[in-house]
Parts: C-alpha cells; structure tokens; sequence
C-alpha cells in the first residue's frame, strides 16, 4: 500500500485476507487444475490493493482508482489478472516486464500497445518485491499449514 506521501507501506492490516476467494483466477472458479498463471494473477489482485488501499472492481486499473500509478504499473497489474491465455506464462516472463522487457511470449499474446515506458522506478521495484512476498508468504503458509 501507499502511505498518503505515496510511499510504500505495509501498515493497514484492513484489507481483504489472502484466503478470500476473490484472489483466484476464473480458471480455478471453473474446477481446472492450477499452474503458475494462477500465482500470477493473485500477485495482481495484490498489487492493485498494495497501489490503491482496496481490492479492484471488475476491470479497473490501479492508475484508474489512483490517479499517478505509473501506466506500467497499470499494464503490470493487466498482464497479471487477463484471462489465462493471455496472462503472464511464468515468473520469469513477469520479471522480464518488470526489468523493462516485453515479458516474452504473454507480450506476443496480448494486445498491441504503444512502446513501453522507461524502465520502473526504485518505488515501483519495492512495491513489486512487497506484493511478490506477500504472496511467497501464503503460499508458504498454505503448504506449510497443509
């Protein structure tokens, strides 16, 4: 989350909790076996609460319910959470987005856009790595707790 300076907190123990189903994929909601996109798209839900205070609204953008989100934020959070055969294939691809690249393959898949923006800023790479943990520490928590 942003504190009301715009700088990365983790403090508001208020938001929704990891186990609310609305952190799983349509794909899991329809009874298909889980991979990787699933994690994926769970890190986006996390995301936008980290960047906005709240769990998104169908469809809306960080930089949509915050004004000043950065747009690769916004196209971070979109890679994350699009439909299963347009989302983000690996950890890797989302991490090769992160580092200014097009995020391979999912980036061929998805729709066409204008040319990326410079690479994230300090910031964005912190609130990145907190959602990241965040949900490295469920699904610790969840294989550990059986």
């Amino acid at each position: 989350m942003l504190d009301a300076a715009g700088n990365p907190s983790l403090g508001d123990r208020s938001v929704t909790s990891p186990f609310d189903d609305r952190y799983l994929p349509g794909e899991l909601h329809r009874g298909e076996a889980p991979d990787v996109r699933a994690d994926l798209f769970a890190l986006g839900v996390i995301l936008f609460e980290a960047l906005t205070g709240r769990h998104p609204d169908l469809w809306e953008l960080p930089g949509e319910a915050r004004p000043g989100v950065p747009p690769r934020a916004d196209e971070l959070y979109r890679r994350c959470t699009s439909p299963s055969d347009r989302r983000f294939r690996s950890w890797e691809e989302a991490l090769e987005f992160l580092d200014g690249g097009g995020g391979g393959a999912a980036a061929a898949a998805a729709d066409a856009g204008p040319a990326s923006p410079p690479a994230p800023s300090a910031r964005w790479r912190i609130l990145a790595v907190a959602a990241a943990g965040a949900l490295a520490g469920f699904a610790l928590g969840r294989w550990a707790g059986g």
